[in-house]
């Protein structure tokens, strides 16, 4: 499913005549001359954990550690949110939208970094690796509907790219 995904949306990126062997190559060039490519002992881990609601019908804690130390927030993604739900239905059925793809990962994104704690850590964790180093993102999202969520389409709206597609953030 994420490769069928991340090749219609990259098709239709690049649908100006280009193949899309070209499309691949003009998305990663244009990622390579921004940000090098990072060997892996010169990367910052950066560690999110996603937990269980203490009670249900509340917020999921979410913990993060990386340079800056621990930080804690809340997830701020409503999970029975249709929309949501719809948009991971569409994406199972290998009917989705390029359109779609950046707007799920932005939605997760603004999930998980919305707490203002858990931002600034991930900020100083990107601002510690500088130009030389990357932050490893690791993921471990307990509560199964959750771990449900396709969250290798996160996408960060401020530097417009996947996470995944980025030698920076393994």
């Amino acid at each position: 499913i994420y490769e069928y995904s991340l090749r219609a949306y990259l098709e239709s990126v690049c649908a100006q005549g280009g193949m899309l062997s070209d499309a691949v190559a003009q998305a990663v060039g244009q990622t390579a001359a921004s940000l090098s490519a990072v060997e892996p002992r010169y990367y910052i881990d950066f560690h999110v954990r996603v937990l269980a609601p203490p009670d249900p019908g509340q917020p999921h804690p979410v913990m993060a550690d990386g340079w800056a130390g621990l930080g804690t927030g809340q997830l701020g993604l409503d999970v029975s949110d249709p929309a949501l739900w719809a948009c991971v239905d569409r994406l199972r059925q290998l009917r989705i939208a390029p359109d779609d793809l950046r707007d799920l990962g932005t939605i997760l994104w603004q999930g998980l970094f919305a707490s203002p704690d858990i931002a600034r850590r991930w900020a100083a964790c990107q601002a510690e690796a500088g130009s030389d180093r990357g932050v490893r993102i690791k993921l471990e999202i307990d509560p199964p509907e959750l771990a449900a969520l396709p969250w290798e389409y996160l996408y960060d709206p401020e530097r417009q790219t996947f996470l995944a597609l980025s030698p920076r953030t393994p």
